[in-house]
């Protein structure tokens, strides 16, 4: 696993009451924190300020003045901002137009007489525009097009925050794929790196024109052949007849490899699956199987983990487990995550948000040789085969938390708050306000 699936992306965006970030201020702040392809954290909040907002702005975000007036104040907001940060090891800031969220947030932390924010700046334009087309606008809009992300609430923080993040993992792709790129310093420097560009020939597009237009418009992997059918590179598609036509119709792309393959493709095969889910789980197999010349290094060992949640028989507990594989068996399995580190804290995360694991401490003590320790804690020292029993009641919630896991559309956070929400619509008011709380804070 390269260390850009590792590094937990901390996705920023603000809106403000104008472009100037000294005579300006924030008046809405979110982060999403990407990790191995997974939005795993998410922060947002409304910042006070007395500040005129003009009408065009509340227009755009539907931020009044009287809304930042009740908001909490600026200082008490940019310390959980920064709390955030700390949370996580080695955190690499992210933003589109990244340049402008961070000024703006330097600033703030500078009034408010706060440190100032450590991490490198990464931004996701400047990947847009190293890594795709040039005809393309590099807007968050056109991106979400682009890589067929669904963005909700624009122009407010959070939602353009969510929608970055889920466009990020597509860049990083392309960037480890076409660039060779496994390493935060190699993204960092790429960035701001001045790039030539190719563009498929003529001879490779008439070659493969009845190719591409038999392949159908459905989830499933690709195969690039050579002259003799070897398998050059695998790919994954939400939708192959769009991802592969975009290889030789595209005006112009960042990578001479991509280019070669172009020109040593003679034809090309699919296998559809039933979701986006399963063919990228194909894509590992096929790629660790065949190790395509075409496909990067480090995918040649790429692999998937889940959260397995199985009843045992006959006493009716539960067991959680992380797992690299799922299995045709009875398990409720909740991913897929990228890497461990992502399936643990995301297991983690919903175990303390839904109050799931409530073992005394005394009780894990006397394992302990009689000294206290977090239960979660516990859990993260935890290695597969180890597992750790829940009550019936909360197995329940799990298989109900458990029953979307293979949506690929979403993320495993996203899956956690419509069940919790789904649970609170049935419950008494008092559960179902500690429920939505609850979702809130996944």
């Amino acid at each position: 696993m390269s260390e850009i699936w590792e590094t937990p992306f901390i996705v920023v965006d603000v809106e403000t009451s104008g472009p100037d970030p000294k005579k300006n201020r924030i008046i809405d702040i979110a982060c999403a924190v990407s990790m191995g392809g997974e939005i795993i954290r998410e922060f947002s909040s409304l910042v006070g300020s007395k500040q005129y907002i003009p009408p065009f702005i509340t227009q755009m975000t539907g931020i009044s003045r009287e809304m930042t007036l009740k908001a909490p104040p600026a200082k008490e907001v940019l310390k959980e901002f920064l709390r955030l940060f700390e949370e996580f090891e080695n955190p690499v800031f992210v933003a589109h137009n990244a340049q402008f969220d961070y000024n703006f947030i330097a600033q703030s932390l500078k009034r408010a007489k706060l440190p100032p924010l450590e991490a490198p700046a990464l931004c996701s334009l400047k990947l847009a525009r190293k890594l795709l087309p040039s005809e393309f606008k590099k807007g968050l809009d056109a991106l979400a097009e682009y890589f067929q992300v669904k963005p909700k609430n624009r122009h407010r923080a959070l939602g353009d925050a969510i929608a970055t993040a889920q466009i990020l993992p597509e860049l990083l792709r392309k960037a480890e794929i076409e660039r060779g790129i496994d390493s935060v310093k190699k993204l960092l420097k790429f960035q701001n790196k001045k790039i030539q560009r190719y563009r498929a020939s003529a001879d490779a597009k008439k070659r493969l024109e009845k190719a591409l237009e038999k392949l159908p418009d459905s989830p499933g992997i690709y195969y690039f052949l050579g002259s003799q059918k070897e398998i050059l590179r695998v790919g994954k598609a939400k939708s192959l007849k769009s991802k592969a036509r975009a290889y030789f119709f595209e005006s112009s792309f960042a990578s001479q490899r991509i280019r070669d393959l172009l020109e040593k493709t003679r034809d090309i095969a699919w296998e559809t699956t039933r979701s986006e889910l399963s063919a990228a789980l194909l894509e590992a197999r096929e790629i660790k199987k065949h190790a395509p010349p075409y496909n990067y290094a480090d995918s040649k060992d790429e692999k998937f983990y889940f959260i397995k949640f199985k009843k045992e028989s006959p006493n009716d507990n539960a067991s959680l487990i992380v797992v690299e594989e799922m299995k045709n068996d009875e398990a409720k399995y909740f991913g897929p995550f990228k890497n461990r580190r992502v399936a643990e804290y995301v297991l983690k995360r919903t175990l303390e948000t839904l109050r799931l694991a409530k073992r005394r401490e005394k009780e894990i003590g006397k394992r302990n040789g009689g000294q206290s320790a977090s239960v979660y804690d516990e859990i993260l020292k935890c290695r597969p085969p180890c597992v750790f029993d829940l009550s019936l009641e909360y197995a329940r919630e799990i298989n109900r938390l458990a029953s979307s896991a293979e949506n690929a559309d979403f993320g495993a956070i996203a899956n956690a708050r419509k069940q919790i929400s789904r649970l609170a619509e049935k419950s008494e008011p008092r559960k179902a306000k500690a429920l939505r709380k609850a979702a809130k804070e996944l």
